[in-house]
């Protein structure tokens, strides 16, 4: 699975992309798409309180982000914001962000179709490492998640750069830079799989 820091990137990235994200009522919509793009494992908690192992892990399927992000965006007049400052298909983006990086790692099939009788989807190749053991003493924690960052943030920054329409002609040095990053870090991570 990828790594906590991983899945509230792309929450963060997500948001950055949307219009009007510096007026103060846009600015407390952060939260909620980074608890989007976390909210699939959510359910360790059932199995770290409870010792509740749900199989099928119900929450990495489509129809949970869908559900939990149209939630979101029905409540959201529930905490004082209007539903125009934020569409559904950003919040479902946040949500859905975290199938899509857990299917890049590549480790373990997915329910995506649930409940459907669809076989669980697993990617052949993984593009990113495994999040590893939690254990701030393991040197495979730290390499991985550097790696992760190196293959995520070059594309994220991209995702950002177009969402806001900025003109990459004018940064294409930078540009160029994060290219060159982005490929060393994937070919890395291919390798190590």
């Amino acid at each position: 699975m990828s790594s906590l820091i991983g899945h509230i990137s792309a929450g963060a990235a997500i948001y950055l992309g949307q219009p009007n994200r510096g007026s103060a009522q846009v600015r407390v919509l952060l939260p909620l798409f980074i608890l989007l793009a976390l909210l699939p494992d959510f359910d360790y908690f059932s199995f770290w309180i409870f010792k509740i192992n749900a199989e099928p892990r119900f929450t990495h399927s489509l129809a949970f982000c869908l559900a939990a992000s149209t939630l979101a965006w029905v409540c959201l007049p529930l905490a004082g914001l209007e539903r125009r400052l934020t569409a559904l298909l950003p919040l479902s983006l946040a949500s859905c962000s975290h199938l899509a990086l857990d299917l890049l790692v590549g480790v373990h099939p997915l329910p995506v179709f649930w409940p459907l009788p669809v076989p669980e989807i697993q990617s052949l190749v993984g593009l990113l490492p495994s999040a590893g053991h939690l254990s701030p003493g393991n040197y495979y924690l730290w390499r991985n998640l550097a790696i992760e960052c190196g293959v995520l943030f070059p594309v994220l920054a991209f995702f950002i750069a177009v969402t806001r329409k900025t003109l990459l002609t004018t940064r294409l040095p930078k540009a160029g830079i994060l290219l060159l990053i982005w490929i060393a870090f994937l070919a890395y991570s291919i390798h190590i799989h």
